[in-house]
């Protein structure tokens, strides 16, 4: 998949969930997070039914091209609907195995 450069947001079409049906639904449009390294791969930062961006092999989706204000209308439901508190997650890598990272959270908890 070709990396967006103006940063604008970008969706993509689950094509293939094989493996993953508890985490994909095949032919849901997802949003696709900015990842150069995982492109380097040959995978993709979805943002998955758990609410948590994971990578995936992108050979599962194709890239869509959404209306604008789809996108927007999109964007700002993903933003609110599932809040973000853990700084630590799994990463489904192209083979089906998972391996740990560390991400600092946009969402802090108060202490």
């Amino acid at each position: 998949m070709k990396e967006q450069k103006n940063g604008k947001p970008r969706f993509a079409v689950c094509i293939d969930n094989s493996g993953y049906p508890a985490s994909l639904e095949l032919y849901k449009i997802y949003r696709v997070l900015p990842d150069k390294d995982a492109a380097k791969d040959g995978d993709v930062r979805i943002i998955d039914e758990s609410g948590e961006d994971y990578l995936y092999p992108a050979s599962r989706f194709m890239l869509v091209k959404l209306p604008d204000a789809l996108k927007r209308t999109m964007s700002m439901r993903l933003l609110h609907s599932k809040p973000t508190f853990s700084t630590g997650r799994q990463i489904k890598t192209g083979s089906g195995r998972m391996r740990s990272s560390v991400r600092k959270s946009a969402h802090r908890t108060a202490t």
